[in-house]
């Protein structure tokens, strides 16, 4: 190492260890609170729990302590934002650490009067399905879809072989012998199984009643890590990686470098979300074979300088795994500490997609979309489940749910009718044209063609006049 650097590196650590940084911006990853589970145990259903909601509020405070001086106390759009995935337990997430983030702004409104409401309403936005290649990573990419899709179906034959025992006694005990069918798709197979486990889990973690046979599940390690095993396989080359978290790594420098730059960005996430990225990243710990748990929050400072040393900018990564713990410093490799942006965008260049859109089509008409564990499609119902926490809520319908149907038909309609022909001008299907009417209608187009002809030739040599 020449000499000059030596320098330089012994000057910045020097800077580092007296607090001469300047924090420019600052993004935070986070994945959503714990969720109730819902009576169809749909994956990715059910809304927010007391605890997680605990969860949320606590991740807001912590920021708000964090980088208190750093962010103003009362929201303003200009410098914060929160984007979320279009899941509403993830919405949620981004409310309750907006309300603790910004508690001091809720607790001094004064807009409802005497009836002393301390509530601030902060924006949340979110990514459509079809659209999000930054959070749930949900956005078609036809020409890695294909390639998941097989290596997904090899993954769930391999689990199923070697998890024999423990698959068959969870065919027996809860009725859902169809998983044991070879024959099936191999989302479909697990989809059933990975309800139950997060019925399992959530149960013991909330002290709520589970069977011997049910208890010996928790043991099972294998069964969950299944879903971190799953996940590998959208990320296992380097080709994967870049059209699946691609577009999410190029977020990073995109964010810091943009003008004007925002102080905090946070992002309403889940597990797989981090998971990916922080692998793809190369700071994922190997030896945890689960993926993030509820309230996991990657932190990534964005700094300016380091006073009158260098005004390179760099970033620096942490990682707080529970939100009871202090974030952890991670280094990412061949980055150093600090990461550089530069180097960082050198570093991940092959990561980093040129051209998302382009690169992800395909000849002919696409390929299959690889099966997804957190769809919103509902599974058969299971005979024999952990029993749930009973709990009482009030829906509210958000006016994008809300479906125009026929005034006369149920929630679902069966069978719908025909499709009918209506006129722009009236409520009434159209009659065919008889010989006549069409007869009249075409002369009438003739005539005003003829007469917009005659306009527009007079309007020409009127031109010419007016040039010459």
């Amino acid at each position: 190492m020449e000499t000059r650097t030596k320098i330089l590196l012994l000057l910045l650590n020097i800077a580092l260890a007296n607090g001469l940084e300047t924090l420019s911006s600052v993004q935070v990853i986070f994945r959503h609170g714990e969720k109730e589970l819902d009576g169809t145990l749909e994956v990715g259903g059910g809304p927010l729990s007391d605890k997680g909601k605990k969860q949320m509020f606590d991740l807001g405070t912590y920021l708000r302590s964090r980088y208190a001086g750093f962010i103003r106390t009362e929201f303003d759009s200009g410098e914060t934002s929160f984007l979320s995935s279009d899941k509403d337990p993830v919405i949620q997430s981004a409310s309750m650490v907006a309300y603790g983030l910004y508690l001091d702004f809720n607790l001094a409104a004064t807009w409802s009067g005497e009836e002393n409401i301390q509530y601030e309403p902060i924006p949340v936005r979110t990514l459509p399905r079809q659209y999000d290649n930054l959070i749930q990573l949900t956005k078609s990419c036809p020409k890695n879809d294909a390639r998941i899709q097989e290596d997904l179906n090899e993954y769930v034959k391999n689990f199923f072989n070697q998890n024999q025992a423990s698959l068959e006694l969870y065919a027996e005990k809860t009725g859902d012998t169809a998983i044991l069918n070879g024959n099936r798709n191999g989302a479909d197979r697990i989809q059933n199984l990975i309800s139950f486990l997060e019925a399992v889990k959530f149960n013991s973690s909330n002290n709520l009643p589970l069977e011997d046979w049910e208890k010996q599940f928790l043991q099972e390690q294998d069964l969950f890590q299944f879903r971190s095993g799953w996940f590998k396989n959208y990320i296992d080359t380097e080709e994967k990686q870049r059209l699946y978290i691609g577009s999410a790594v190029q977020n990073i420098p995109t964010t810091f470098e943009a003008t004007p730059v925002k102080k905090i960005s946070l992002f309403s996430a889940h597990d797989h979300t981090l998971y990916t990225l922080m692998a793809t990243l190369g700071i994922w710990d190997e030896n945890n074979l689960q993926l993030p748990p509820d309230g996991a929050t990657l932190i990534i400072e964005y700094y300016d300088s380091i006073g009158a040393i260098t005004t390179d900018p760099y970033m620096k990564v942490w990682y707080r795994s529970e939100t009871s713990q202090e974030p952890e410093l991670l280094e990412i490799p061949q980055c150093g500490q600090p990461c550089y942006i530069n180097k960082f965008k050198e570093v991940f260049a092959n990561i980093i997609p040129a051209n998302a859109e382009k690169e992800c089509k395909v000849e002919g008409n696409g390929e299959a979309k690889p099966q997804t564990l957190s769809g919103s499609r509902k599974r058969p119902h299971l005979p024999k489940i952990p029993p749930l926490r009973k709990r009482t809520t009030t829906t509210t319908v958000s006016p994008k749910h809300i479906e125009i149907v026929s005034s006369t038909s149920e929630n679902t309609v069966q069978n719908p009718p025909s499709p009918v022909l209506y006129s722009a001008s009236a409520s009434v299907p159209e009659k065919p044209l008889n010989v006549s009417g069409l007869n009249i209608l075409m002369g009438v187009i003739v005539l005003v063609v003829g007469t917009g002809a005659l306009i527009f030739a007079a309007f020409q040599k009127r031109r010419q006049y007016i040039s010459i």
